[in-house]
């Protein structure tokens, strides 16, 4: 039983003649055949009249047939050359896939079976090359038939009478009008029998591909109507006898048998959808829109009459009308009488000049059913047999509809366990409820509650699992959870769709829930994974996570992830069926507002640009804007973040950085530090002069260290003076003012490179050897005072209108006397080894490093307390 029902289902499924019949290999029936005597490859059909081709096709065909009932195949040239011979009597030039061997084969059986059933005239009464000669003929009708053969003056057989291309293509409608009737005495009976009995053992490759990839034949509103019924009926029968067998004993099929037939069922649906015009429909609902239309559709059908075949357009009808039709600017178009249902040609487009059912009655189809559903079906008695015989497929398909939309899972659900479970469920459950079974609401119900359970499970685990991680790593994590959850919810719709098989408004508004909801977390893990790409890119050692690609790399991968977001939403949008060019040309109207208030914004992201492409600041330097002074902590796509001295985070936006004039104290090469030393009125010239030779020495590197300059780094100890000693920028010191209180020397140095903690060190190093050596030459300091100098003092002589002699060859008596008393005074402190407190003070010798020095001015630290030399900031250094 088994077996004999999956014949039957592959004889349904596959044309009607298998090309294996026919096996083209050169193996000979036997040196005593008959046939091989008769082999004649060369000899072509006689086809010189329609008496000399209606024989050659009748002896040759006859010739093929008999060698394939003694063997079982054609295997000898004999019988393959008059195989041949009757094609060569067929034109099959208008006829759909008449190259295909099974189509040809299928016709050659058509036509035999016909003419085996008709009265055919004696051969001396069908018209011969003499009477085609004299009278003029250009074709002959077989009597009481509209089969034609006809005379060839063009084409490929010039000179030639053959079965007209219109005869062919009309065979299967001649052969299912003419299969009623008896055989004539001598006729080869049971043919198109036997054929079909070997189609169910032997599927040829080209048989099955060929069903698979099949198109509907689309070509006129006759082809559109014959496939709409040919593969509704068909998927009808395979799903309901399947069904059928399954429920009665479920071992019947094995699992790849049940797959095979769901194949089969599902391509011929695909075929009947591929009839109508979906164009109007959101691509992500034409799957689901399609079908239930087509069902709509057919049922309503089945529930009338068919209409004269011949009343209905075909492709050679439709030829003569498009002349009339389009010369008004208007499509072809057919209306099923007696309703709303409507198949229009296509005017533009991949389909364009193929007819389609209309856009309008896909809208229509629901509406239409329920108003007719409860109209009995059409009879189908004998009466109407030779009105329907015309039709391929003329059956109708009760209750597929309702199978369909009240079954789970595929066309076959007696084959899967939750078909079954269903079909036992309590009658409670199939009670109808908002257009779907009970057992619908629960089971969508349960698969998007644990849907959503498991989606936050996915967002809290992973959010605490990289809590604590790199940056890097976390970017990665990021991109998890928008992307599990969409793939989430897409299984659970596949499930709700597919397998729970939700249908209706309900399907429709599952679906674009699920497209809005998806899209919008795809967009997001768009995003996400640009953020990911630029850390892991800036993770690499040759970028620094501070340097200003890094900033850069942050800015673009932002801005394209914003553009990429936003592509995703709105093509996600988009395959909903939300025409998203009137949203666009809104904006456009829009315009002017939209940019008015979003013009600081631009601005800002301008400016961003401008400040990475002109580079006046990075991030880490110390800047000095707006009264903010500070360290650039990040340059942001709106603006720029600055850590003020005093901790506090100041937000400034770029387009006002790129505007105002900026400090960048972290792109000095040096520490200028200028400052003055003031002294007494009284001090004398000598003096003065011996006060600036002492500041210069003391900003001097000593001669032992000259020559150590030409060493190594690793042999030199370098002296601190070395710091403020380069050969472009040597100190300066200078007696360069009288002030009104003082006498000034202005001292200058740049201190290299600029590290700000190292050069208050060598600072406080100097300014105590200054005061030190000031002290041991008797040099006094000037206050901002004014002292009063009376005549007679005995502690301090008038010397107004006087002037010192100085003694070249060594110091003043006074200032031995002085020095004299310095290191006296250190003696009696206990300082029994004479060292100065400049000594113990002095910075260490560094270790020359010439990487250090900051040639290019492009990067250096900008410390934080820089104005503790001068609070009232007027600092000294520079």
């Amino acid at each position: 039983m088994k077996l004999r029902f999956y014949y039957i289902l592959c004889l349904q499924t596959a044309l009607f003649f298998s090309g294996d019949l026919f096996s083209k290999d050169n193996t000979e029936v036997g040196e005593n055949s008959s046939l091989h005597d008769n082999y004649e490859p060369l000899r072509p059909a006689n086809t010189a009249s329609p008496r000399d081709t209606l024989r050659s096709f009748l002896e040759d065909y006859s010739v093929a047939l008999k060698e394939s009932r003694e063997t079982g195949r054609l295997t000898s040239r004999t019988g393959l050359a008059a195989y041949d011979r009757a094609l060569q009597t067929l034109n099959f030039s208008t006829t759909r896939d008449g190259a295909a061997r099974t189509i040809q084969a299928q016709r050659l059986i058509y036509l035999k079976e016909i003419l085996d059933r008709l009265e055919l005239p004696p051969y001396d009464e069908i018209p011969g090359p003499e009477e085609v000669r004299e009278m003029g003929l250009r074709e002959w009708v077989i009597p009481k038939t509209q089969m034609r053969i006809v005379f060839e003056e063009n084409g490929p057989a010039p000179g030639t009478w053959r079965f007209s291309p219109r005869t062919v293509e009309l065979l299967p409608r001649y052969f299912r009008q003419a299969k009623v009737l008896p055989y004539q005495p001598g006729a080869t009976e049971g043919l198109h029998e036997a054929t079909e009995n070997h189609s169910k053992r032997v599927m040829s490759s080209e048989a099955e591909v060929g069903f698979r990839l099949r198109e509907a034949n689309i070509e006129s509103p006759r082809d559109t109507l014959d496939t709409f019924l040919i593969n509704m009926n068909q998927a009808y029968e395979l799903t309901m006898q399947a069904n059928e067998m399954l429920r009665e004993d479920r071992n019947q099929f094995t699992d790849e048998e049940i797959e095979s037939l769901d194949n089969k069922i599902n391509d011929s649906l695909r075929r009947a959808v591929e009839t109508l015009n979906l164009s109007q429909v959101a691509k992500a609902l034409r799957n689901d829109v399609g079908l239930e239309s087509a069902m709509q559709i057919k049922e309503i059908m089945d529930r009338m009459g068919l209409p004269p075949i011949d009343m209905i357009p075909d492709i050679h009808m439709v030829e003569d009308l498009r002349k009339q039709m389009h010369n008004e600017g208007q499509p072809i178009r057919w209306t099923y009488p007696n309703t709303n249902i409507e198949i229009v040609e296509v005017m533009e487009g991949d389909l364009k000049g193929f007819f389609l059912f209309s856009s309008r009655t896909i809208d229509q189809a629901a509406e239409s059913y329920e108003k007719v559903k409860d109209i009995e079906y059409r009879p189908d008695s004998d009466v109407y047999y030779h009105f329907k015989s015309k039709y391929e497929s003329p059956n109708i398909s009760p209750g597929f509809y309702e199978f369909y939309v009240s079954t789970p899972g595929n066309m076959i659900p007696q084959a899967t366990p939750l078909g079954r479970f269903v079909e036992n469920l309590p009658d409670s459950f199939h009670k109808s409820f908002l257009g779907q079974s009970l057992w619908h609401w629960v089971f969508t119900l349960v698969t998007y509650l644990l849907a959503l359970v498991v989606s936050v499970i996915i967002f809290v685990g992973i959010g605490r699992f990289g809590a604590n991680r790199s940056m890097l790593l976390k970017s990665w994590l990021k991109l998890f959870p928008p992307l599990l959850v969409s793939l989430l919810i897409f299984f659970a719709t596949i499930f709700i769709t597919d397998y729970i098989n939700i249908t209706g408004t309900p399907i429709f508004t599952i679906i674009n829930i699920d497209g809005v909801v998806r899209s919008a977390l795809l967009a997001w893990a768009v995003f996400c994974l640009c953020r990911a790409l630029t850390e892991t890119v800036i993770a690499l050692p040759q970028i620094k996570d501070e340097s200003v690609d890094a900033s850069l790399l942050r800015l673009t991968s932002r801005i394209i992830g914003v553009l990429l977001l936003l592509w995703v939403l709105l093509a996600g949008l988009k395959d909903l069926g939300l025409d998203i060019w009137p949203l666009i040309a809104g904006l456009g109207v829009g315009g002017l507002a939209v940019a008015l208030a979003f013009r600081p914004t631009m601005e800002n992201i301008i400016g961003s640009f401008m400040i990475f492409a002109d580079k006046p600041y990075k991030i880490g330097q110390r800047v000095k804007v707006l009264g903010a002074d500070g360290t650039v902590e990040s340059i942001g796509l709106r603006s720029t973040k600055i850590r003020l001295l005093s901790g506090h985070i100041t937000t400034i936006p770029n387009e006002k950085m790129t505007t105002v004039a900026i400090e960048n104290v972290g792109q000095r090469p040096y520490i200028r530090r200028v400052f003055d030393v003031t002294i007494t009125y009284d001090t004398k010239p000598k003096q003065i002069n011996r006060a600036v030779e002492i500041i210069r020495d003391i900003l001097s590197v000593p001669d032992d260290q000259v020559a150590d300059r030409m060493a190594t780094a690793e042999e030199k100890s370098v002296h601190p003076n070395t710091a403020i000693n380069k050969p472009d920028f040597p100190p300066r010191v200078f007696f360069n003012n009288l002030n009104s209180d003082s006498l000034n020397i202005l001292v200058i140095y740049w201190y290299h490179p600029p590290e700000y903690w190292e050069f208050l060190e060598h600072a406080n190093w100097v300014n105590v050897q200054i005061m030190e050596q000031f002290n041991a030459e008797g040099i006094d300091f000037a206050f901002p005072t004014q002292t009063l100098h009376l005549a007679g003092d005995p502690n301090r002589e008038l010397s107004v209108g006087t002037h010192w002699e100085t003694d070249e060859k060594g110091q003043s008596a006074i200032n031995l006397f002085s020095q004299a008393a310095a290191f006296g005074a250190q003696s009696a402190l206990g300082n029994v080894s004479f060292a100065t407190a400049s000594d113990e003070i002095r910075p260490e010798n560094r270790q020359l490093n010439p990487e250090k020095e900051n040639k290019s001015g492009d990067t250096s630290d900008a410390a934080i307390e820089d104005d503790i030399v001068d609070p009232d900031n007027n600092s000294q250094q520079q």
